[in-house]
């Protein structure tokens, strides 16, 4: 399990947008002023260097670091536990079903309704409206991300809720307040619609399900235990219950199949780096924006946390924001890995293609059964792609401008004795961000 410590100097303060690096370990903890050495990530570690000015020419570190933030990939690498991830069929199947209102409860909402391509994909809302569902408990209190490189990620969730993203298309679905709908219905729509059967053989072959014997609607674990759709569940016999998982299952696989082809479009940061590479200079960035890069990629910058392509290390940290708006409590890593390890749809579950042995799979089943109550202030790093066309901005979108949720770490930094960036400095900052 990598382990990272608190951030020092202005990373914490600038530490951008949704998550800022000072972080927490999971299973460590420490000073606030503890050195920023620990928060190294495998893409960085090789190539720290000291900031420029935009007349200086870039050193060959400076460059390595450039080098492993862009370009991005055409698609997000192959996932082992789904063999069909790459699979053009599958990604067919996965769009259309992204794209269907019947999928939901009410029938009215499908998958783009909250993640909106015309809006990055995301809604521009603080946080999206519940659906009717029979788990009305379990209201919406996340800010919707954009999908923009979802496949580049290694956990799913603010929380990291899922490790993997087929799983984690499921468990939207099956959300009360988010489509509302359940296991059984679902198998039943795709089963029985022509068009999206047709998909599905195309992609996973023959279907095999035989839905007349099988309840309209129902799934595991809904509450409460007298719920017409848990006992629909519990009178499936143990096959069947099987049988209609890894339908489920393949399903989920093709909506990652079609997400891991969302790859956000070149930005001017882009063509930055590749002018750069290939001519030894560029003017595609302002003078405001190359300074906030050099910021941004110092020893103690944003890099730390917000490495590689899609500008995140999948890690999780201490944002210093551990309620929701309002106060509400918010779990964070620690209800993460609560739900993770009860849920079915996991890659070393029976349902994945990877060796239990696989790297992924050993690393989620060291993750301890009972985690660190500390865990419950940590959440995973967010891609900063696209960031200035994605507000609002934190877990919860209770910040509407960029501006202000760098002047939160302002604060942060102030009340840690730590010196922040100027005010020309955040504007740096800012004009590089709007140029990811």
């Amino acid at each position: 399990m990598k382990t990272t410590g608190r951030t020092s100097a202005w990373l914490l303060a600038a530490a951008l947008l949704v998550v800022g690096c000072r972080g927490e370990a999971e299973g460590e903890v420490e000073d606030d002023t503890a050195a920023v050495s620990a928060l190294v990530t495998s893409s960085t570690e090789h190539v720290a260097a000291a900031p420029i000015s935009a007349a200086v020419d870039w050193t060959d570190a400076q460059r390595a670091i450039l080098a492993s933030l862009s370009p991005l990939p055409a698609r997000a690498p192959a996932d082992p536990t789904n063999r069909w991830s790459t699979s053009d069929a599958a990604a067919e199947l996965g769009d259309r079903l992204m794209r269907d209102p019947r999928l939901s409860v009410t029938g009215q909402r499908s998958c783009v309704d909250c993640h909106r391509p015309a809006h990055d994909w995301t809604d521009g809302k603080r946080r999206p409206e519940p659906v009717l569902g029979d788990d009305s408990f379990d209201i919406i209190d996340r800010n919707t991300p954009t999908l923009w490189g979802v496949g580049l990620q290694r956990w799913f969730f603010w929380d990291g809720g899922s490790d993997t993203l087929w799983g984690a298309a499921i468990r939207h679905l099956e959300s009360g307040a988010i489509m509302g709908a359940t296991r059984l219905g679902l198998v039943q729509r795709v089963g029985r619609d022509d068009e999206l059967r047709r998909l599905y053989e195309d992609a996973f072959g023959d279907w095999t399900l035989a839905l007349d014997e099988l309840p309209s609607e129902g799934r595991p674990g809904a509450r409460p235990r007298h719920n017409p759709q848990r006992q629909a569940w519990d009178s499936l016999t143990e096959q069947q219950r099987f049988d209609v998982d890894a339908t489920t299952a393949k399903i989920g696989k093709a909506f990652d199949a079609a997400l891991r082809r969302l790859i956000a479009p070149p930005s001017a940061f882009d063509t930055f780096v590749a002018e750069l590479d290939e001519t030894g200079s560029s003017n595609a960035l302002s003078a405001a924006a190359v300074r906030g890069l050099n910021l941004f990629i110092a020893p103690d910058g944003c890099v730390r946390c917000h490495s590689g392509p899609a500008f995140s290390d999948g890690a999780f940290y201490d944002t210093d924001l551990r309620t929701l708006e309002g106060g509400t409590p918010d779990w964070g890593r620690l209800r993460g890995v609560r739900q993770l390890l009860d849920d079915t749809f996991v890659g070393r579950g029976i349902h994945g293609d990877a060796s239990p042995f696989h790297p992924r799979n050993t690393e989620v089943a060291a993750l301890p059964s009972v985690p660190d109550p500390n865990w419950a202030k940590l959440f995973r790093t967010p891609t900063l792609r696209r960031i200035a066309h994605t507000a609002p901005y934190q877990r919860d979108g209770r910040f509407e401008l960029l501006e202000e949720v760098i002047e939160h770490y302002m604060v942060t930094a102030r009340a840690l004795g730590l010196r922040g960036l100027s005010e020309g400095e955040r504007g740096d900052l800012l004009a590089f961000l709007e140029v990811l």
